[in-house]
């Protein structure tokens, strides 16, 4: 992602964030689980010393913004027996955002490499709410991430037509993923709030002819 781009999604995530979970004053236990890592977070976790050390690795990696590592490749070679927990806890501390609320959109980037760990763990743990609230959240990001890019006026349009077509893709996955939530979870406020916004906020992407 080049200066102008990067500048564009920061100016955009000053508002994003706060307004992505503004609203949630009543948070389900699902979202409860997505807070941002404290340093004690996984003392109490049955996990080993080195799968502990591997995430802590990965918060700090994440908090100075490391846009050059393969996670693909970093997570590959994780000390792990691959519990269902620490596949949880990576893709969680992947998907948070730095200080500077820089988002990593590369392919092989923290935030789809942590949607690619959800998706898997969805697939054996479809009961758990708190993965697809994670998945959510991870496809709510790269959806106004590029959906961002796509309305900047001052990009070439080739460039505009692909991150317009990317945000298209995330923001179908993120709609339908969203609604079949709030059939598995039909309690769950915080899934219907998230559908409605999904829909309310990527309904023009599939009407545009851009």
């Amino acid at each position: 992602m080049d200066n102008q781009q990067k500048a564009v999604l920061f100016a955009f995530l000053l508002t994003f964030t706060n307004y992505a979970f503004a609203g949630d004053t009543s948070m389900s236990q699902s979202e409860k689980n997505t807070n941002v890592m404290q340093s004690d977070r996984y003392e109490n976790t049955p996990m080993s010393v080195e799968e502990k050390s591997f995430l802590y690795a990965i918060n700090q990696m994440v908090a100075s913004d490391d846009q050059e590592t393969d996670y693909q490749k970093l997570i590959a070679n994780a000390p792990t027996d691959h519990k269902g927990v620490f596949w949880y806890e990576c893709a969680v501390a992947l998907s948070e955002l730095p200080e500077n609320s820089e988002l990593d959109l590369r392919n092989n980037g923290r935030l789809f490499v942590a949607l690619g760990i959800l998706s898997n763990l969805i697939k054996v743990n479809p009961s758990f709410p708190q993965i697809w609230a994670q998945r959510i959240i991870v496809l709510n990001y790269l959806a106004h991430g590029y959906s961002a890019i796509a309305n900047n006026e001052f990009l070439e349009s080739s460039t505009r037509k692909d991150f317009f077509e990317r945000s298209k893709v995330m923001a179908k996955i993120l709609t339908d993923l969203s609604l079949e939530a709030t059939k598995s979870f039909p309690n769950d406020e915080w899934f219907q709030e998230k559908h409605e916004a999904a829909k309310q906020d990527f309904g023009y992407l599939f009407e545009s002819n851009m």
